[in-house]
């Protein structure tokens, strides 16, 4: 119902039952012990508020091609602009590891980074990126860098065109002749 929606699917054990009645393998897990855990079944490693996780899943979320982190790690490594526009750029930025959280990752045992949930393994290989926020930022610039010169090239023509039209201008010829007219009479006269 409408509660499974909310979060995220993952009801009570009413959310055992598909659709079509039958009940859902990873719902319940592969014959779990009676304990109600099983476990040959690895939890991803998790440490970040909820609140954080989800900002970034939804950031995730916006890039239909590339949801999956390391996807996303290698459309950072090649600049790919297909994937990632420079009004992403800000949102990415926002979901980049902060110091406690790279600290964090950085003392995760090895073993524990194969498991990691979404979010954490987001930003683990953002963490690995050299100079990530300096690369987003040489990114953006280089996304904007065209459409910026192209609008500045337009009003150098209006520029251009303006200054055409005033030396083309008979009208302004006259007006500067009687200008330099007056001014060499005011000369001769003082």
């Amino acid at each position: 119902g409408k509660s499974g929606a909310r979060d995220g699917g993952k009801a009570g054990a009413g959310a055992a039952a598909g659709r079509n009645g039958k009940k859902d393998a990873t719902a319940e897990g592969d014959a779990a012990p009676a304990g109600g855990t099983d476990p040959t079944r690895i939890e991803p490693t998790s440490f970040l508020s909820t609140k954080r996780a989800q900002h970034i899943q939804i950031t995730l979320s916006r890039f239909r091609a590339t949801r999956d982190p390391t996807l996303m790690h290698e459309a950072l490594m090649r600049f790919d602009a297909s994937v990632i526009s420079a009004e992403d750029v800000p949102a990415i930025l926002s979901c980049l590891p902060n110091e406690e959280e790279e600290g964090t990752l950085r003392a995760l045992p090895k073993e524990a980074l194969a498991h990691l949930a979404k979010a954490e393994d987001f930003l683990w290989r953002m963490a690995q990126l050299p100079r990530v926020r300096q690369r987003l930022s040489a990114f953006m610039t280089r996304l904007q860098l065209e459409p910026q010169a192209r609008h500045l090239l337009r009003q150098f023509e209006h520029v251009c065109a303006g200054c055409h039209q005033l030396v083309g201008s008979p009208t302004l010829h006259v007006a500067l002749a009687r200008v330099l007219a007056l001014g060499n009479a005011m000369n001769d006269g003082g």
